[in-house]
């Protein structure tokens, strides 16, 4: 892997994170109006092998598959966010480590980091290079 190829990576933690979160809410979103639909149909005074009936009954299956697809994209989304805490993970001097976690996963203004590890702004610059170049090396 190449040193872009992993400061992009790293960048796309924060994105990856967001999008995991608005998938489990569409997942439970759907939930709720499939277990809806479900009481209405169950509840209601509609036969079963009625029309309304079985109409509601092709909207459940399809907002189940409808789930399974959220699911296999939040597993997806969860597999690469694990990825990129693997490959910071890798880096064993934990000042560089420490670094490229202020950088990309908390999204620290790089003109605050200094203030906050108590380095200076040249050892940041040199602390991420190598980090990056190690994860690199590893990917």
């Amino acid at each position: 892997m190449t040193k872009d190829e992993v400061k992009q990576q790293l960048k796309q933690y924060t994105q990856l994170c967001h999008e995991c979160e608005g998938i489990r809410h569409k997942i439970e979103e759907k939930r709720e109006d499939m277990h809806y639909l479900q009481a209405v149909v169950t509840g209601g005074s509609y036969a079963r092998g009625s029309d309304i009936s079985d109409k509601v009954e092709r909207v459940i299956e399809l907002m189940d598959g409808l789930i399974h697809h959220y699911a296999d994209r939040l597993l997806q989304r969860e597999q690469q966010e694990k990825r990129v805490l693997d490959m910071l993970a890798c880096v064993e001097n934990p000042r560089h480590r420490d670094v490229l976690f202020c950088l990309y996963i908390e999204r620290i203004p790089f003109e605050e980091i200094p203030d906050r590890l108590f380095i200076s702004e040249r050892s940041i610059w040199y602390y991420a290079n190598a980090a990056i170049e190690q994860i690199a090396a590893r990917f």
